[in-house]
C-alpha cells in the first residue's frame, strides 16, 4: 500500500461522514480539478507553488495549504480526494476532499503525538470582508455587506480524529481557529 493509498484509507475511516457525494475530480495542466453545480475546486499538483482555490459565481476564495507540513506532490487517489503524502515519517500528510455540494474538506494526518499540532492555512478575504470566529472555535469569511462567502468547522467533541501510525486508540483535540 502506498502513503497516498494509507491516508487515503484513513481519510474514508476517521473523517465525520456528510451527507453529499465527492466530485468527479480530473487532472487538469498542474493540478486538479472538481465541478460541481456550484462552481469549481482547483487543487495543485505542489502545494509550494499555489494555493487551493474555489470558485462559484463572482467569487473565488484562496486557501493555502500549512507550509508546517511538509507534503510531496498531491495525488487524486479517487473522485474527490486529493492526497499530499508526507515527504518523511515525521512531517503530516494531507487530504483534501471536493464535495458535490461545492464544500471542501482539508485533512492534515500527523505521524506520531509527538509531531506539530499547529498548522497555519492561509485564507483570501474578499475586498473589505472579514473573518469573524465563532464561540465554537470556527471561522466565517464574510464578504463587505456582512454575506457569508465560506466557513471553517472546528472538529466537534465527537469526531474522531485519525490515530498515529500504526495505528492507536488515541484521539486528538478539537480543532480551533484562531
Amino acid at each position: 500500500m502506498t502513503d497516498a493509498q494509507r491516508v487515503a484509507e484513513l481519510t474514508q475511516t476517521l473523517a465525520p461522514q456528510v451527507e453529499t457525494d465527492r466530485a468527479t475530480t480530473e487532472a487538469v495542466g498542474s493540478g486538479f480539478s472538481a465541478s460541481t453545480d456550484f462552481g469549481d475546486i482547483n487543487l495543485p499538483a505542489d502545494p509550494t507553488e499555489a494555493d487551493l482555490t474555489l470558485i462559484a459565481e463572482d467569487r473565488s476564495l484562496h486557501v493555502s495549504l500549512p507550509p508546517e507540513a511538509r507534503t510531496n506532490d498531491g495525488q487524486a487517489v479517487e473522485d474527490g480526494l486529493t492526497v499530499y503524502p508526507a515527504a518523511t515519517p515525521d512531517d503530516a500528510a494531507m487530504a483534501v476532499e471536493a464535495f458535490e455540494d461545492g464544500s471542501v474538506r482539508i485533512q492534515t494526518i500527523i505521524p506520531h503525538a509527538q509531531a506539530p499540532h499547529e498548522f497555519t492555512y492561509g485564507l483570501s478575504v474578499p475586498t473589505g470582508g472579514r473573518i469573524e470566529l465563532t464561540e465554537e472555535g470556527g471561522a466565517l469569511v464574510l464578504d463587505a455587506e456582512g454575506a457569508f462567502v465560506a466557513g471553517a468547522a472546528p472538529r466537534g467533541p465527537k469526531t474522531r480524529a485519525a490515530p498515529t501510525w500504526p495505528r492507536t486508540t488515541r484521539s486528538a483535540p478539537p480543532t480551533w481557529c484562531r
